[in-house]
């Protein structure tokens, strides 16, 4: 009897060992949730942020009138002193400690520049970030991207590579192609400076209603609805008419003259945007967007992106 009162307590033992051992480290080393930082959020401009604190850092660092900089590697450097870059083919890093001009030129490395730019046709860049504005004369080319902290114009048939940015306003031009546009407001037409885009549209967003309604294909003339809108059908929204909330549609959607969106616009095809229509949110599409000239995107204070991954 004794034996097997032994055996079973010895069975019982290793049935429930590994659980008590278990429940001991758990209470004494309970496992806590990942952190996560709620003020981390997106930035569009990431890669010029990053790029400019690196170069800032570098710049530091080396020598006064280094012709090398230390960036990830060694790079040679160009330090300009104001002179334009006329039909010129540049291969090194450039530094320019004020405003920057090239006509006809082409830049296969990185531009740092801590004033202004102007860029003319026939100019092509790899990658450009500058302190100040950048104008794109009409024709010239973004291999990657490029950033102008104060504000951006880019004029008719530029290309714009990956992504032109801006923690300003931003001008695109008839023609213009690019994948990614960011900025605090952005203007389609060829006769504005980035501070007029500012003082013609300082307008405040209006109400944004989150309550979705579904298989809505078209919103009337002059019609103001007042919900998000959700569809699988193509979408119309007519003349002045105001929807106050997002956009998503699975195919395609336009905008028409006058209306304004206080959100979003989300489609799987085609986006159209008229002359006059504003979108206060941000634009993607799995396809093509089409911007006419006189329409806004965005508000002042809040800057916005238009992604079309086709």
């Amino acid at each position: 009897m004794i034996e097997f009162v032994i055996i079973t307590a010895i069975f019982l033992i290793l049935v429930f060992w590994p659980f008590l051992l278990s429940s001991l480290f758990n209470s004494t080393n309970a496992i806590k949730p990942l952190y996560v930082g709620s003020e981390n959020i997106k930035n569009p401009r990431y890669f010029a942020v990053s790029f400019c604190s690196k170069m800032d850092h570098a710049l530091a660092e080396a020598a006064p009138g280094s012709q090398t900089i230390v960036i990830s590697h060694e790079e040679s450097l160009l330090r300009g002193y104001g002179t334009p870059y006329r039909k010129r083919s540049v291969e090194t890093v450039v530094y320019e400690e004020g405003d920057f001009s090239a006509d006809e030129s082409t830049f296969t490395k990185d531009v740092y520049v801590s004033g202004n730019v102007e860029l003319t046709g026939g100019t092509e860049v790899r990658a450009l970030a500058c302190r100040g504005y950048a104008h794109l004369d009409d024709d010239a080319r973004v291999m990657r991207w490029l950033d102008a902290e104060k504000g951006l114009i880019a004029g008719r048939n530029c290309d714009g590579g990956i992504s032109l940015s801006s923690e300003g306003p931003v001008v695109v031009g008839r023609g213009t192609r690019f994948h990614r546009l960011f900025g605090s407001v952005v203007h389609a037409g060829d006769d504005l400076l980035p501070e007029e885009v500012v003082a013609t549209h300082a307008v405040e967003r209006g109400p944004r209603v989150k309550t979705p309604e579904f298989q809505v294909g078209r919103v009337e003339v002059d019609e103001v609805y007042p919900n998000t809108i959700i569809t699988n059908t193509s979408l119309r929204l007519s003349d002045r008419c105001t929807v106050q909330g997002d956009v998503k549609s699975e195919r395609n959607i336009r905008v028409m003259a006058g209306a304004t969106v206080t959100g979003g616009v989300f489609a799987d095809g085609t986006i159209v945007i008229e002359p006059g229509a504003q979108v206060q949110g941000d634009v993607f599409s799995q396809e093509d967007i089409v911007i006419a000239d006189g329409a806004v995107i965005g508000v002042r204070g809040c800057v916005r992106s238009v992604i079309a991954r086709k």
